[in-house]
């Protein structure tokens, strides 16, 4: 019973986790300036600021890390449910 819960439970935690990142990645990539106003919580802010990625080629990086992350989250379910054994 145990096993069941501990199993349900990181399930549901990697539902969340994977959820954040597509959210996140989604933002950067279409919006870098609404993913700028996300609250700190939500977002990683190391190194970030409004005033120096809000345009320009600031803007370009958090595109571009955008569309690495939906890429490699992407890659993951291909992985996950489409791929099949050899």
């Amino acid at each position: 019973m145990l096993t069941m819960i501990v199993k349900a439970t990181t399930i549901i935690a990697c539902a969340f986790l994977f959820l954040g990142i597509l959210v996140n990645g989604s933002l950067m990539l279409l919006s870098p300036t609404k993913w700028l106003r996300l609250p700190y919580w939500a977002r990683s802010v190391a190194g970030i600021s409004p005033k120096r990625h809000s345009a320009g080629v600031g803007a370009l990086q958090l595109r571009l890390t955008g569309a690495v992350l939906i890429g490699i989250l992407t890659g993951l379910v291909y992985m996950m449910f489409f791929r099949h054994p050899r």
